[in-house]
């Protein structure tokens, strides 16, 4: 098995040549293996006398239902049983597991990834996202190993949550306010766009859809909406169409990007600052997180409006944990991941949309922008670098940085320096460096650049951007 697509979140490759259906069989194996050692599944045996029950689901990826069928084949060898809730965005995976009170959860998918890619995200009981090292490494451990074989295989059966997600919705937000609305919604042909129309019409909104069709080929365009270039459609329909808001779905749901009437994007930061605002106009001295990658717009927001700000490093598990363990109550990615405490911690695109034209409903995008502190901030850019060396590569960046500033060092290494940051990360889903930077004056940012690609230059990685 190709070790390397075990990542610091999630389980990822190109399919069949990183991941192929005995992979998933053998992940699904060492998955129950682990569940059964949990809390959840001991306490189910002890107080019911059954084997741990964990869901599956997919998204609409070409390869998913052939790696899903071997996933459960491996999980349900253990004596575990599964309930299948078929296709569906990866937080309505996570809200069964929570909603059902079930030990574990695994769904098929490579997120905003290319077509040819595909992966394994996983959570234990109430929804908690896993880390390496929270259960991934355990998992890959379980495949190096011996996993667990049962006396018997474990119950299948299938099973429907999106009646019990759409009624969960409609007690958290007041879809009312939407038929003020006119959106257009591009779902990318993944798998969630079909169902944030349903829901947005449930509330009155009038709902343009675009690319909701669901289609492995991913057609139109790749499902991320966080590359500027993904969005062309998205706005130009916003304009045609005089839409009060335009939103963008990934492949499979748990990251959103907004359009304004303008049919300009509205940055993520602009959108967690505004969650931030109305989050802490609610309920003074909120704790909210911001991933390294943000803006400090998110920061000088959060403290200006009287909330605590919290830094995490990248990745919806790692943050997931700060809301359920830390006492946060919401937290948001520079990539469009929004999650909120009173939804199970987790990110959820389609509830953070709904929050968000809500909340355009009530105030308007002009109000709810304006006062936000704004910089100038670059686009990550992503230099590419093996997966063997850029860690090492990273490591050997803090030494020669924080010697020169000062420095944050929770995912990479992010340098302060006058009028301005910038952030150096190895990618836990490409062979990348993912890098960022921002200032308050041109004439900084041009400098800052400048700055990083000297750092970078000495390893022989490509400065050309």
């Amino acid at each position: 098995m190709n070790q390397s697509i075990f990542r610091a979140y999630d389980i990822r490759g190109v399919y069949p040549t990183e991941l192929d259906e005995k992979s998933a069989e053998k992940i699904g194996q060492a998955f129950a293996t682990f569940i059964f050692g949990t809390d959840s599944a001991k306490k189910r045996v002890m107080k019911f006398g059954e084997e741990p029950i964990i869901a599956v689901g997919g998204d609409v990826r070409l390869h998913t239902q052939r790696l899903k069928g071997n996933l459960v084949s491996g999980i349900t060898s253990t004596g575990a049983k599964v309930i299948d809730f078929g296709i569906l965005p990866t937080p309505l995976l996570y809200f069964a597991v929570a909603h059902k009170r079930l030990d574990g959860g695994v769904v098929v998918t490579a997120s905003h990834n290319p077509k040819e890619y595909n992966g394994l995200k996983l959570c234990a009981a109430s929804g908690v996202c896993l880390s390496w090292d929270t259960g991934i490494k355990s998992v890959l451990d379980f495949c190096s190993g011996t996993s667990k074989v049962g006396a018997k295989h474990g119950e299948y059966t299938i099973a429907n949550i999106v009646e019990d997600y759409k009624h969960f919705i409609s007690t958290k937000i007041n879809l009312h306010w939407l038929e003020k609305l006119k959106v257009v919604i591009d779902g990318g042909n993944g798998v969630c766009g079909n169902l944030a129309a349903e829901i947005f019409e449930s509330g009155g909104c009038d709902v343009v859809k675009l690319y909701c069709e669901p289609d492995g080929n991913f057609p139109n365009h790749e499902p991320d909406p966080i590359k500027k270039s993904n969005l062309k459609d998205l706005q130009k329909s916003v304009l045609e169409n005089k839409a009060d808001l335009g939103i963008g779905y990934d492949g499979d749901g748990d990251r959103v990007a907004f359009i304004g009437p303008d049919g300009k994007p509205i940055e993520s930061y602009v959108v967690l600052s505004i969650f931030s605002k109305e989050m802490i106009k609610n309920k003074p001295g909120a704790k909210i997180v911001f991933d390294v990658t943000s803006s400090k717009t998110v920061e000088d927001t959060i403290s200006g409006s009287g909330g605590v700000p919290v830094q995490s490093r990248v990745g919806h598990s790692f943050i997931q944990s700060k809301i359920l363990f830390d006492g946060c109550d919401l937290a948001g990615e520079h990539s469009g991941h929004y999650f909120f405490k009173e939804n199970f911690g987790f990110d959820d695109a389609i509830f953070a949309s709904l929050k968000f034209a809500t909340l355009v409903a009530k105030h308007g995008l002009d109000n709810l922008t304006k006062d936000i502190p704004l910089y100038i901030t670059a686009d990550e850019v992503r230099v590419f670098c093996n997966d063997r060396e850029k860690f090492d590569i990273v490591e050997k960046l803090k030494v020669d940085l924080k010697n020169k500033y000062e420095t944050v060092e929770i995912d990479g290494v992010k340098a302060k320096v006058e009028s301005g940051w910038f952030l150096i990360r190895a990618s836990n889903t490409v062979p990348a460096l993912g890098i960022r930077w921002e200032a308050k004056t041109q004439e900084d940012f041009d400098k800052i650049k400048g700055i990083i690609q000297c750092c970078i230059a000495k390893y022989g990685l490509d400065t050309n951007w």
